[in-house]
């Protein structure tokens, strides 16, 4: 099953990468929007042998499934309408809406009748190391490719403060080394108070072992500084289209502009703990599409703690998707012991769209998704704020708030399961049991939510007393 989780989580990132609540990566100045239909086939054939049975089922429900919508969206906000059918029957038909801006979204649905969710984003990770602890299902892996914003939130801070010292002006300039330790005292400062960068840390460190070593190494920024600056600090030397930071002996980063390429390097030195970090980012972007190439790894001494690689050419910038394009991606090294392999193409012509997963080792399809996108003019006005999102915080369900969402979603969620159950297939029904019971997320549905708020960090140096009163952050506008 941990596979199975992984493909979900590599389906989540492409749909994080080709479909836009990443509209929201302020791309889009005006309103735009975009007509969809989506349909898919699973290849059970191309699963681990362990995995097939169940693959069937969900293949029989993929045949069956069709989904039709529109997203709208800007820089801003967006707001997504889908429907979704079994076998083109009407009846089948289920509606579902998801709303908001980069820090709050809205979840609205047929199956929920009048009642409305929502979800403070800056929560999500929070909410996920919490599920992760008590009923050990990795939530985290699919919550980090939610939005952007989870990482955006999670860096902020540091960013607030890292600017002012290092991006204060354009041009070569030397900043001296006083002022880049006082900087390294204060991010360490931010790094232990932050909540949104310690439960990103939770999220990307926890399962593999190393969020200590993260902490640690933030933790410890001065003294680390300390041991390779030169005594008259870091110089940045801009020339023509070429960048560089140095500080004595070392090349901490270079940027460099040319051919319609833009490539980044970073090398690091080596933490007290041996750890070194090296970067490098290609990017060329030509029109709606762009080719990227970028590779981040982490050694401790002859050993490979993270090697991470994507490779993307063609990748479409803006839907519709107009070109083809390919994507890998491949996560290995000791923190991430059983790797990660991903394979992505797809093409677009004329309003229709085909996304496929590849196996990675042998390039047989495993999922494939056809459809239309036609780009349509937005209606929805995009101007949501916080006073927009009532009813129930997803985040925060107190054993109050559980039974009244309960109450007030029992009847239509039944009524509108019904017909879905009706026309799914016996053994569709059967591996999303199977699914939802192997991975635990029945056992998560079933537990008292209140549950959740209880001290889970009793090993990981956090107790009751830092939780708010009930759970999660609270969103300052």
């Amino acid at each position: 099953m941990t596979k199975i989780l992984k493909r979900a989580l590599a389906l989540a990132l492409c749909l994080c990468l080709l479909t836009p609540a990443l509209a929201l990566a302020e791309t889009a100045r005006e309103g735009q929007g975009i007509r969809f239909t989506l349909e898919g086939e699973l290849f059970p054939e191309h699963y681990p042998a362990k995995d097939q049975a169940l693959m069937k089922g969900l293949a029989e429900l993929a045949a069956m499934l069709r989904l039709e919508g529109v997203l709208e969206y800007d820089a801003d906000s967006m707001d997504l309408n889908v429907d979704l059918l079994l076998d083109q029957a009407e009846e089948t038909r289920t509606s579902f809406h998801l709303y908001g801006f980069d820090a709050l979204w809205g979840i609205g649905s047929s199956l929920l009748g009048e009642q409305q969710v929502y979800m403070n984003m800056q929560a999500t990770l929070e909410f996920a190391a919490k599920v992760y602890f008590h009923l050990g299902i990795p939530l985290q892996r699919v919550a980090l490719f939610l939005s952007p914003y989870i990482h955006k939130d999670a860096f902020q801070a540091l960013r607030w403060t890292w600017e002012p010292v290092l991006f204060a002006q354009q041009g070569s300039r030397v900043i001296d080394r006083e002022a880049l330790l006082a900087l390294a005292e204060q991010l360490s400062a931010v790094a232990e108070d932050d909540r949104s960068l310690i439960y990103w840390i939770y999220a990307v460190g926890l399962e593999a072992g190393y969020d200590d070593a993260i902490t640690d190494a933030l933790a410890g920024l001065a003294d680390w500084w300390d041991s390779f600056l030169a005594e008259d600090g870091l110089t940045i030397t801009v020339d023509g289209d070429k960048e560089t930071w140095t500080t004595g002996a070392y090349t901490l980063f270079t940027r460099r502009v040319k051919d319609g390429w833009t490539t980044l390097s970073v090398s690091l030195p080596a933490t007290p703990e041996g750890y070194a970090l090296s970067g490098f980012c290609a990017l060329r972007e030509q029109g709606a599409v762009m080719d990227a190439d970028l590779r981040l790894t982490v050694t401790q001494e002859d050993s490979s703690i993270l090697d991470w690689r994507l490779s993307a050419d063609g990748l479409p910038t803006a839907l519709p998707i107009a070109a083809p394009f390919d994507l890998t991606w491949d996560i290995t090294g000791e923190a991430v012991p059983d790797g990660f392999h991903m394979r992505l193409e797809g093409e677009g012509q004329g309003g229709e769209f085909a996304l496929r997963q590849l196996d990675a080792a042998t390039g047989e399809i495993m999922l494939a998704l056809t459809g239309t996108a036609v780009a349509v003019a937005p209606v929805t006005p995009l101007d949501y704020t916080a006073a927009d999102f009532t009813g129930v915080e997803l985040y925060s369900l107190s054993d109050a708030s559980l039974a009244e969402l309960v109450r007030n979603v029992a009847r239509p969620l039944a009524s509108g399961l019904l017909p879905l159950v009706v026309h799914a297939p016996a053994s569709a029904c059967q591996s999303l049991m199977d699914l939802v019971t192997d991975t635990g997320i029945l056992d998560m549905l079933a537990s008292p939510m209140s549950g959740l708020e209880e001290d889970v960090w009793d090993d990981d140096g956090l107790d009751e007393g830092d939780w708010d009163e009930e759970g999660v952050l609270e969103y300052d506008e």
